[in-house]
């Protein structure tokens, strides 16, 4: 192939995941499309092999961008559910428990209902434990791990921030909603929690991952779509605006060696503010942080 890679150069490719294949398999897949010269490949944020939509796939050091995706990028999804059954997994996947048959759904619960338990409850800050059928870890192993082995886990409930919920259609007892959230929100257990608190229970059995920032499902490759020349996601877009300074050979191989650089640029910023360092070519090495006329390394891309 003539896909190079910098050693020092971060590539993040976008993908359209399908339904039905774990993101592990089609990442597996991608890694063997891109040749064996590709040896760190992973991908930013699991979705379930029921879901399907934006899957974020880094390169090389590009997955040292890991923590500032999830700390910077919300993801909005777009999920369909029914209500008055139960699964053991949150999913169609699932063992299922009739609760209430559809005719008791549209009889008890109304759309004003549903969107009042939206405002109130599922807006803004938001602590949710990991979906005991998730792919969290617990020693070491999966949660989905132990609950098939018998044993479920419950772990500490995590502070998340959903910024949007709307209601799209309202189709008793299925309703397909969209939402926004903070990285590592759990829509399975967010619609769990909407069903228990109309006095009820309720599944996924769809659910699309549409953007993660500003990458949008419209922008993403299927695997028809992979080739040679696959179009990169443009970090300094993709991540906040910060602003880009060039470096000198001297200059980055004493900031990748962890020295503090004195620079006139970082003069501007009375308050740390992370900033992409570049090359005397343009290329993103890394990213610093600068503060009162100094630079300190905070990522570094180089090999």
């Amino acid at each position: 192939m003539n896909l190079l890679v910098a050693s020092h150069s971060p590539k993040i490719f976008a993908l359209n995941k399908p339904a039905g294949v774990s993101s592990a398999h089609y990442l597996g897949d991608f890694k063997r499309h891109l040749g064996k010269r590709f040896k760190k490949v992973g991908h930013f944020g699991t979705l379930d092999p029921f879901a399907c939509g934006v899957l974020l796939v880094g390169v090389g050091g590009a997955m040292r961008l890991m923590d500032l995706v999830h700390q910077e990028l919300p993801k909005t999804y777009l999920a369909v559910g029914k209500l008055g059954i139960e699964s053991t997994t949150g999913d169609v996947e699932g063992v299922k428990k009739l609760w209430h048959s559809p005719h008791e759904i549209i009889k008890n619960i109304t759309l004003e209902m549903f969107q009042q338990k939206i405002s109130e409850r599922f807006q803004g800050e938001h602590w949710q434990s990991p979906h005991a059928f998730s792919a969290s870890k617990f020693e070491g192993k999966n949660l989905y791990e132990w609950a098939r082995a018998g044993v479920l886990i419950e772990k500490a409930k995590v502070l998340r921030h959903i910024f949007k919920a709307n209601i799209i259609k309202w189709a008793p007892p299925y309703v397909c909603l969209r939402v926004e959230v903070s990285s590592g929100t759990y829509i399975r257990t967010l619609f769990e929690e909407l069903a228990q608190s109309l006095d009820t229970r309720g599944h996924l059995i769809a659910l699309v991952r549409e953007e993660i920032g500003s990458v949008q499902l419209k922008q993403c490759m299927t695997k028809k779509s992979w080739n040679e020349s696959m179009p990169e996601v443009d970090l300094t877009t993709l991540l906040p605006q910060w602003p880009k300074f060039t470096l000198d050979p001297s200059e980055l191989f004493n900031l990748r060696q962890g020295k503090v650089i004195k620079s006139a640029f970082a003069e501007n910023f009375m308050t740390p503010q992370k900033v992409w360092i570049l090359d005397s070519k343009d290329q993103i090495c890394g990213v610093a942080v600068a503060s009162l006329g100094k630079l300190t390394s905070h990522i570094n891309f180089i090999c």
